[in-house]
């Protein structure tokens, strides 16, 4: 009995498709900072309406936004973090690692 495989195409084309979507990132990234909408050069959190969305609400209610907006240290890392991980996702294709610290 002869067993068909089927391939999925989107695995052929993982890293041509890894590197749209991350440069795509970056290049959004560097947008960004050059209108100065980055978490770090915010005073206040953008996000005043998100709809009923019951975990973005838990964490209003809990200061989260607040927190990370006000802290200028905080929210550089984080930024810094955001940057560096979509970066090293770009370079580091094979390593699941640099995506999943993205998301």
């Amino acid at each position: 009995m002869n067993k068909v495989k089927i391939r999925n195409p989107a695995s052929r084309n993982y890293g041509l498709l890894n590197s749209i979507f991350y440069l795509y990132v970056l290049l959004f990234w560097i947008i960004k900072y050059y209108n100065k909408l980055q978490l770090h050069q915010l005073s206040q959190p953008v996000l005043t309406y998100v709809g009923t969305d019951p975990l973005y609400w838990m964490l209003v209610s809990a200061g989260f936004p607040q927190f990370i907006a006000t802290s200028e240290p905080l929210s550089i890392a984080l930024d810094l973090i955001i940057f560096i991980s979509a970066f090293a996702a770009l370079i580091f294709q094979k390593k699941k690692l640099f995506n999943l610290i993205f998301t």
